[in-house]
C-alpha cells in the first residue's frame, strides 16, 4: 500500500482528543516538498511542516505540538 500524502485541494477532518462531537476542517492551499499550507474556518491560512508516522503517512500540527494538539493526517481525508 502506497504512503498518503498530502495534495493541492484536499479537504481534511479530525476531532478533537477533547470532545469527539467538535471536528475540526481544513483544506490543503499548496504543497511544497516539507511544508502544507492550509486554511481553516476562524485562522489564518497556516504553513505547516509535514511529518511522517511510523509507517511513512504524512500528517501535520497546525497549533503546534503538545499533548493534545490537533493531527491533520493525510490518510484521512474527507471524500
Amino acid at each position: 500500500m502506497a504512503n498518503a500524502t498530502f495534495k493541492q485541494g484536499d479537504k481534511l477532518a479530525t476531532s478533537s482528543i477533547c470532545d469527539s462531537e467538535c471536528i475540526f476542517e481544513a483544506e490543503v492551499l499548496k504543497r511544497t516538498k516539507c511544508t502544507v499550507t492550509i486554511r481553516q474556518r476562524g485562522y489564518d491560512d497556516k504553513r505547516c511542516n509535514v511529518v511522517h508516522d511510523d509507517e511513512g503517512n504524512e500528517m501535520i500540527y497546525p497549533h503546534g505540538r503538545y499533548s493534545m494538539c490537533t493531527i491533520y493526517r493525510a490518510n484521512r481525508d474527507v471524500q
